[in-house]
């Protein structure tokens, strides 16, 4: 319970610390607390949807654990959160007048992934306690946002309607590429059943061999998006401070 109550501070300290960093980049007119608590509302209730669409997916244990792996990170996690937060950022910018630039848009796509990982980090910790919660340390969601502001953004500047497709497109597959190894490897290493298996049940596993490959290619495709969502970090910093995505949108 001790560490529960830890790992839940920490996880919120780091998000509220995320959500003044990224109000102290917003540059020009910063946003309202009415403006701040939409976007952190609209993507705490868009981090419920996925939990419900969860429910009507069905199970893909039993396959091949890369098969596996694959269907679970696309369908159970990247499509449904991707899509949700979309159309979050979507009715965001329709919604919130201080979003005006470019550079405004990235910032509010990363404030709704803020308020989307509060909620997953709480909803996964009531099912899976500590070790859910610690899957939601790593703030992978700003990646996936600063990707999408990114090209959202350039497709309200410019009116391209492919930059609007590799707004949610790109989010999505790198998402699934996250969650693939996850999955994979506990397919591999039996599944519901891991952890309350016997050593013979162990041994018996149809694909004991890909236990230790994928548990390498998993470390090292953790490692890769810590990598990855410091520079989305690096690349809000620097976008701010040399005045870039400038352009203002169109709604």
């Amino acid at each position: 319970m001790l560490r529960i109550i830890l790992l839940l501070f920490v996880f919120v300290a780091v998000n509220t610390l995320i959500t003044w960093w990224l109000m102290r980049k917003k540059t020009g007119t910063k946003f309202s607390g009415r403006s701040l608590g939409c976007l952190l509302g609209i993507g705490a209730l868009t981090g419920i949807l996925p939990v419900l669409f969860g429910l009507l997916v069905p199970d893909f244990h039993g396959m091949h654990p890369l098969l596996c792996g694959f269907l679970t990170g696309f369908l159970e996690y990247a499509l449904v959160k991707e899509i949700s937060k979309y159309f979050a950022l979507r009715f965001a910018v329709r919604d919130t007048a201080e979003i005006v630039c470019r550079y405004d848009v990235v910032i509010a796509a990363c404030l709704i992934a803020v308020g989307f990982t509060l909620t997953e980090g709480i909803i996964t910790m009531f099912f899976l306690g500590a070790n859910g919660l610690m899957m939601t340390i790593l703030p992978y969601h700003i990646l996936f946002a600063v990707v999408m502001g990114f090209f959202y953004s350039r497709s309200l500047a410019a009116g391209s309607a492919g930059d609007r497709i590799l707004s949610l497109v790109i989010p999505i597959i790198l998402h699934t590429v996250f969650e693939l190894w996850h999955f994979a490897l506990i397919e591999a290493a039996g599944g519901p059943r891991m952890g309350s298996m016997t050593t013979e049940q162990v041994m018996a596993l149809p694909y004991l061999s890909l236990i230790q490959p994928l548990r390498v290619i998993s470390g090292v495709s953790y490692a890769v998006f810590v990598v990855l969502t410091v520079i989305a970090f690096v690349l809000i910093g620097r976008w701010g401070k040399k005045g870039k995505l400038r352009e203002r949108i169109d709604r």
